[in-house]
């Protein structure tokens, strides 16, 4: 049954109680590896998945544990490496999805937060130097939501809005 539904791309849940029952046979067995083996399986597929401790032996809560943990270090492991593949090519707003959506979930991510928010702000600040001021009010903030005491993210912003009001009040003296 469990290769017959990895064939079939759909049916997550059905996919996850085969595993559940595959685990809990071996746990039988007295297989603790390869009952572990399909516990990472089924959190793989369903991250959130809960096993009843009133309904499972204590041995079965333990292994599953054990499970969930390694497949959220794994995860974890593959965001890391992911974001730092991103921050390499220099594509900082994938990275900053990725903190953002993760950092609760692998803080591995939060040590990746200071030279994202460092490279985000250079970024700003080279778009500040060639006059495009729309681009640093769009890339200064994020620093400071990676890492709220960025100094000179807060200024940046700050400075790049008085330079945007005094260009509108230029132009504006200019029509009048």
């Amino acid at each position: 049954v469990d290769e017959m539904l990895r064939q079939k791309s759909g049916q997550p849940r059905d996919r996850a109680d085969v595993k559940m029952q595959l685990a809990l046979g071996y746990i039988g067995l007295n297989d603790s590896t390869r009952a572990k083996t399909y516990l990472e399986e089924l959190y793989a597929l369903d991250s959130d998945h809960r096993i009843d401790p009133q309904m499972f032996s204590p041995k079965v809560i333990q292994l599953a544990e054990e499970a969930k943990a390694r497949q959220i270090e794994v995860r974890c492991r593959s965001l890391v490496n992911d974001a730092q593949r991103q921050l390499g090519s220099g594509n900082t707003d994938s990275v900053v999805q990725l903190i953002g959506s993760s950092q609760t979930k692998c803080s591995g991510l939060a040590a990746l937060s200071p030279k994202t928010a460092e490279l985000l702000f250079k970024e700003g600040l080279d778009a500040y130097r060639k006059s495009q001021m729309e681009q640093p009010l769009l890339k200064f903030p994020p620093p400071l939501s990676l890492e709220p005491k960025h100094e000179l993210a807060a200024e940046s912003v700050n400075l790049t809005q008085s330079k945007l009001e005094v260009a509108a009040d230029r132009a504006h003296d200019d029509l009048a």
